[in-house]
Order: structure tokens, then sequence, then C-alpha cells
């Protein structure tokens, strides 16, 4: 049979290939005639305004979560299957893909009414959460391990020469990374200040910088552990992305710039295949983020040693060898049956994330200026509730030892 590696990237692999085709429904559904009664639930009826747009974006919707759906119901099953058998993970791979065509095909006649923020949206909604506090820890996990994988490099414990121009590329990273803040929020005021939630969103993405940036710059005198610049450029740069893409999801028209009218066919198409690029990426740093984060070495309380317990971070465990020391990834004694359903139960979060990233956070109101579906309040404040938890899980991360020094051990 094919290797837990092999399977585990087609698994990615679909989970991509069905956040394109939904994206795909999202956009051109309803130019493709495809009139089932069933979607026209929520989508024509005397609680809707007579809107074309509307109507078709309320399509659009319904194939998202259909897709999303079929997909958790899927990673749902797998989950469980791959807790009882490891075989499960790596097999099987007829019955799977036919179950999910034939879930793909039942899942268009169920009516929208099971899909609304009573049902389906709503458990999306909760799971998604989830979804996005993992990938956060997965963010700070990476950043901390980045910086102590180079400065291992620049200085080796193995009492091997020092090689000091790693330094020099922590501090040229971080520089760059300080960049994209410094450069960013003036950015930020200057295009979305005429409006409050602008001057508030900028103001509060730049007091949380200054403030996480002189912690780690003072954390010896503040809790006698060595601060990282690098870890800090990292969620700086992050978080004055968070704050853009928060404010660009606002449904107010006049309080950002460059609005069109209509976007180029093209464009969407490339947005598409960008999205489920970046959705396949996430899904796939998380999930063996999160299996390091829960799989970790027993009995290690070093709070100075980062979440990801293993050799490099989530990018650097995806094209390592199969046979990179730690793991032989061919062998299933070395292939822990924990690590296998925590990757699909992230799967199963990721397919609900799917249905949230594409239809505005399941909220049916679709204000002025969402006639696409990208843009709408909830969306906006899920993203910079996000930033602001970014920042207080990071300074949480700098500011432990100070409180709790006396239950665990931080040197």
């Amino acid at each position: 049979g094919i290797s837990a590696r092999t399977a585990k990237l087609l698994y990615i692999i679909i989970i991509g290939l069905f956040g394109f085709l939904a994206t795909w429904l999202r956009y051109y559904g309803d130019q493709m005639k495809l009139n089932l009664g069933a979607w026209e639930v929520h989508c024509t009826n005397s609680t809707v305004p007579d809107d074309a747009g509307y109507y078709v974006y309320c399509k659009g919707d319904a194939a998202v979560y259909r897709i999303s759906f079929v997909l958790a119901v899927f990673f749902g099953i797998t989950t469980v299957g791959a807790s009882v058998s490891k075989g499960f993970h790596r097999g099987y791979w007829g019955a799977k893909l036919f179950f999910l065509f034939v879930m793909l095909l039942i899942c268009f006649f169920i009516p929208n009414s099971f899909f609304d923020n009573t049902g389906y949206a709503w458990v999306a909604r909760v799971v998604s959460i989830l979804f996005l506090v993992i990938q956060i820890l997965v963010l700070i996990d990476f950043a901390y391990v980045w910086n102590d994988d180079w400065v291992e490099r620049a200085f080796p414990s193995d009492g091997s020469d020092d090689n000091r121009n790693w330094i020099f590329m922590v501090l040229g990273a971080s520089l760059i990374l300080y960049m994209v803040a410094l450069v960013g929020i003036p950015l930020i005021f200057t295009y979305y200040g005429d409006c409050a939630i602008g001057v508030v969103f900028g103001s509060l993405t730049l007091t949380g910088i200054v403030i996480f940036t002189g912690i780690t710059l003072f954390r010896f005198q503040l809790v006698e552990q060595e601060g990282a610049i690098l870890p800090a450029s990292v969620v700086a740069a992050y978080c004055t992305y968070l704050c853009w893409s928060a404010l660009e999801s606002n449904p107010n028209n006049e309080c950002k710039p460059f609005q069109t009218s209509e976007e180029h066919p093209a464009g969407i198409i490339i947005g598409m295949i960008i999205a489920s690029a970046s959705l396949m990426w996430t899904v796939l740093s998380a999930s063996q983020g999160v299996e390091d984060l829960l799989a970790g070495a027993p009995g290690d309380s070093d709070m100075n040693t980062p979440l990801n317990d293993s050799e490099g971070g989530p990018l650097y465990q995806a094209i390592a060898s199969d046979t990179e020391e730690g793991y032989d990834y061919d062998d299933e004694d070395d292939w822990p049956e924990t690590r296998l359903w925590i990757f699909h139960l992230t799967l199963f979060t990721a397919s609900m994330y799917m249905a949230m990233l594409l239809t505005n956070w399941g909220s049916a109101a679709h204000a002025e200026g969402n006639g696409d579906g990208k843009v709408g309040v909830a969306s906006m404040w899920v993203k910079i509730l996000s930033q602001w938890l970014t920042i207080g899980l990071y300074v949480w991360t700098l500011v432990a030892p100070a409180f709790l020094s006396e239950y665990r051990d931080f040197d």
C-alpha cells in the first residue's frame, strides 16, 4: 500500500480540489443553470429582497455549504477510522472516492434549511473558531522553531565552530518582517483613516506591536528569560496583514480605497487558484503543527522549548525525507495512531472553516459592498479578533515565566 506520508498528501489534495470546486460554484454556479429546487430555500421567498445579485450569491453560499458538509462528513469518518486502524489511513481509496462522489451528488438535493444559521452553518462557525486558534498556535510555534533553528546553527550545541552569519540572517529576516509593519501601518492610516474604524484598528495594531516588541527587548529584565526578536517580527507582520485584511472586509465602500464595480474573470480564477493553494498549505501546516503540539515528549515542561517538539516547523516536516530521524513514515510502528487521527480531525475542522471563509462566516445579511460575497461585518470582526488573540497568546508566551515559575521549570 501507499505510505502514510503519501496518503496525507492525497487527503490534502482532496481538500484543495474540493475547495476550488466550492469557490468555482460560489462565483459561477448560477451561470451553469443548476436550478435545483433545494437551492431555492431562503434565496427566493418573501423574506429576501428582490435582488438578483443576492439570489446568485445565496445560491453560491448553498453550494459552498454542501461541499463543506461532504468534506466534513468524509473527514469525520476518516478520523474515526484512523483512530481504530492505521490501515484505514493508507488504504480503501476506491471506497473512499466512491463515497465522496455519491455524497457530492446527494448533498445538492438537501434543502438549504439544513445549512442555515440554525443548522450546519452554526456548527461550522463554532468549529471554525477552533481551527483559527490552531492556526495561531502553529504560527507562533513556527516563529519560535525558526528562531531556535537559526540560533542553533549560529552557536551549535554540539561544540562545533560558531557561524555568526546565521545571527545576521536572523537580524535581516527580522528587519524585513518589521518593515512590513513599519510600511503597512502608515499605509493603513493613509488609505483607511477616513473612517473611525480604520483609525481604531490601525492604532490598536500599532499599540499591540509596540507592547510585545518592548516586552521582547526587555524580557530578561521582566522575567529573567532571554527574548527573541525573530518571533516578534513574524507576529508583527502577521498582525499588520490581519489589520489590512479586516479593513478590506468592511462592507462600507466609503472606508476602502481602490473599489471597482466588477472584477475581471481572470482575476477571479487566479484568486480561486491562490485560495485553494492557500487552503492546502494552511491545512498542511495546521495538521502537522497540531500533531506536534499534542504529541510532544511527555514530561517536557521547559517552556523555552518551542511548542513544536520535533525538528523543524511545519514546512520542514512537510518536505523532510520519509526516513528523517525520529520517524520512519513507511514503518507503521514509527507512526503513532494518535498522530493519524489528529491529522484527520484537523482536516475535519478545516472543512468547516472553508465554508466560513467563502461565505462571510455564515452571515445571512449581504450588506452594501458585499455583492461578491467576499466582504462583510462578520468576516471583518473575525479577522480583527484573530489579530487580538494572536497578540494575546504571543504576549503570554513572553510573560508566562513570571506567573508560572512556581509550577514549571523555565531554565
